[in-house]
């Protein structure tokens, strides 16, 4: 059996750290402030590659307000439920929030605001696919897998 070389390189944005993984061909995964949430096996090489620097270039562009959103070929990731909350998810627009709940309605699962939140805690691509824009009912501003901190940081840079 072939092992699996993985790329990895961290990132300071100002905002957050990230850390990128990689093959060839795709972005494995981004964890945030060292959220250690992603379970990748191979052998890892700490370096980038060209999927990670065009990852890096996008960031840097949203960073500097040039870009929006992200164009990046992720590799696949969860069940059919969690890939119906991530695609809606991709809908909500820089600078703007969504709750756990309008985001359950909009998949069709009224009162799935808790299997919401499981799935953003299986997200491989914070940022990417921006479940920092999902907060409670009340306000508040719920669980991210890179912490409240980083969430409030990137929530606060997209409003102002």
């Amino acid at each position: 059996m072939a092992v699996k070389v993985i790329n990895r390189y961290r990132f300071n944005t100002g905002l957050v750290v990230l850390t990128f993984y990689a093959n060839d061909e795709k972005l494995l995964g981004i964890e945030v402030n060292n959220s250690n949430h992603l379970a990748l096996e191979g052998v890892f090489l700490t370096k980038s590659n060209k999927i990670i620097d065009e990852s890096i270039d996008q960031v840097r562009e949203y960073i500097s307000g040039e870009r929006k959103s992200f164009d990046l070929p992720l590799d696949k990731q969860g069940n059919e439920f969690e890939n119906k909350v991530y695609e809606e998810l991709k809908k909500v627009k820089f600078g703007e929030t969504i709750t756990y709940k309008e985001l359950a309605s909009r998949v069709g699962k009224e009162e799935g605001s808790r299997a919401v939140g499981n799935a953003l805690a299986k997200n491989k691509f914070p940022l990417i696919i921006p479940c920092h824009r999902v907060v409670k009912s009340d306000g508040s501003l719920g669980n991210y897998i890179g912490g409240e901190k980083a969430k409030k940081a990137l929530l606060d840079f997209e409003q102002q």
